[in-house]
């Protein structure tokens, strides 16, 4: 099958056998080709464009705020553009699965925290049966590093009579704040955990 690489050949391609036996300088079918050729590659190139523009995989880093802004999802303070696209890109799947562990862990990694663990709090507290420990971990820097904000992420999509707790490693230069209020609600950062300090051993649950 021949491949072209622009309008006018394909046209000239086209045309009757007896059309093309003229040199091309004087067919007028090959020059009137030439001319509305150019126009079809520039349209063709424009329609291109504009299908790489309505796709979260292809679009151009401008085009993330129009993404962002259909779903109501603007990008957050510190958020670079790789990890806003990712967050974006996962919104469907989040939303299908709230109110269970892994859509806790799908939004906490759209965050940038890509290696982050959900554990269940009665695993170091028996009482706490109601709570659940997100280890935040990344494999590379994320400018992503307000509590406030990575709660009220993750309380948008946990089952609803679930308490989030939060822990960090400081070997991965995760800087957060230690708590932070919510209403009347206190967040600790780590719950009676030190900063710092990872639970060796653990298999993603």
């Amino acid at each position: 099958m021949a491949v072209f690489t622009s309008f006018k050949d394909y046209f000239f391609y086209l045309l009757p056998m007896p059309m093309k036996k003229l040199k091309a300088a004087v067919n007028k079918w090959a020059v009137f080709g030439n001319v509305v050729g150019e126009y079809f590659d520039e349209a063709a190139e424009d329609f291109r464009w504009v299908r790489r523009q309505t796709m979260l995989n292809t679009c151009d880093d401008e085009m993330l705020a129009v993404h962002g802004n259909e779903r109501k999802m603007p990008r957050l303070k510190g958020e670079s553009l790789e990890v806003y696209r990712e967050r974006l890109k996962s919104k469907a799947e989040v939303a299908r699965l709230a109110g269970t562990r892994r859509s806790v862990q799908l939004a906490v990694s759209s965050l940038g925290y890509d290696l982050c663990q959900i554990e269940p709090y009665y695993n170091y507290d028996g009482d706490r049966w109601a709570e659940f420990m997100v280890w935040l971990r990344a494999s590379k820097a994320t400018g992503i590093n307000d509590l406030s904000l990575i709660d009220e992420k993750v309380c948008k999509v946990k089952q609803a009579s679930s308490l989030p707790n939060y822990g960090a490693e400081k070997a991965q230069g995760i800087t957060i704040v230690r708590s932070v209020i919510l209403g009347q609600r206190m967040v600790p950062l780590c719950g009676t955990f030190r900063c710092g300090t990872y639970p060796p051993g653990r298999d993603e649950i």
